[in-house]
């Protein structure tokens, strides 16, 4: 079973109380904390002008006691809040709204790509950068890397990611040691011929027992 997941896999996915097992709402977003680059709060409904319901609800983080693959794990049955009461909120960010494709860029100033999503542990931590598409890193155009940890994190703005690049190759997957082990040769497994052929012992001693005769049948 995985321990970690995209936040877009938690979208549609229920929040459910583990007091009483009833299902409270369906996670439509994930707001994080660019600071300390863990989940803030799961949204449950975006507003609507026609239900003359502008505000977002929310679910803290703090109240989640599992972000898992299937389902979000609450304990209490009433954790779900109006946004504008939870202190801090100004600086989060929403994954689909704000997160997803901005610009990843490294400390040297080179751009590495674009952000698809985060990829978050059962208890809302950053653990990865998921990207759009694959970046090449060092000079071999084979290494290719989909995802960033999160450790490689100089800041999360608020238009872009920069990340550490001496970081992303110190968190390069570990070299298989029998990659560049020569082959081996097919004349490696051939005895030479001019090797010389152990001898064959026989016993010239005739048996006492003398010939014996021994059935056609057999």
């Amino acid at each position: 079973m995985s321990t970690t997941c995209l936040t877009q896999e938690l979208q549609g996915k229920p929040v459910i109380s583990v007091t009483n097992g009833a299902i409270i709402a369906k996670v439509l977003d994930v707001l994080v904390d660019p600071d300390a680059l863990r989940v803030a709060a799961a949204i449950t409904s975006k507003g609507s002008a026609l239900k003359r319901q502008r505000e977002i609800e929310v679910i803290p983080a703090d109240e989640v006691q599992v972000w898992g693959q299937d389902a979000v794990l609450v304990v209490r049955p009433d954790v779900i809040v109006k946004g504008s009461e939870l202190p801090g909120k100004e600086r989060w960010l929403s994954v689909s709204g704000q997160v997803k494709g901005r610009d990843v860029i490294g400390g040297d100033g080179t751009r590495i790509g674009q952000l698809n999503d985060v990829v978050i542990d059962v208890n809302g931590q950053f653990v990865a950068y998921d990207l759009a598409q694959p970046f090449v890193y060092g000079d071999d155009p084979a290494q290719k890397m989909k995802q960033i940890p999160a450790e490689t994190t100089s800041v999360l703005g608020q238009d872009v990611l920069i990340v550490e690049m001496a970081r992303i190759q110190e968190s390069r997957p570990v070299e298989d040691p029998l990659r560049h082990e020569e082959p081996l040769q097919v004349e490696d497994l051939m005895v030479e011929e001019d090797q010389p052929q152990a001898e064959v012992m026989t016993d010239t001693k005739e048996s006492p027992l003398g010939s014996l005769d021994v059935p056609e049948q057999f």
